[in-house]
């Protein structure tokens, strides 16, 4: 996983300083430990809306939050990697 601090994140080549972002404190703590890191995602297979992906009451993970965790979320992971044809990376 790359990560990169939000004062040093580009896209297409332009700072993130140069777009009008909804949350423009993004940058307010870049030089400290309480600094926002963002995560450039490649997405190697995505899926029209209409054919989105999901089992109601499997036990899948869900947040409405920002930040999520799949860390120890084994039957999402199991979930989204059969889905997906990951099974054998």
């Amino acid at each position: 996983m790359i990560t990169f601090k939000a004062s040093h994140f580009r896209h297409n080549h332009k700072s993130l300083h140069d777009f009008k972002l909804v949350e423009p404190e993004i940058f307010k703590n870049y030089n400290n430990e309480n600094a926002e890191f963002l995560v450039k995602v490649k997405w190697l297979k995505s899926f029209p809306r209409e054919e989105a992906k999901w089992q109601k009451g499997k036990g899948l993970f869900t947040t409405q939050q920002v930040v999520a965790r799949m860390r120890n979320q084994t039957k999402t992971i199991m979930f989204l990697e059969k889905e997906f044809g990951l099974e054998n990376l």
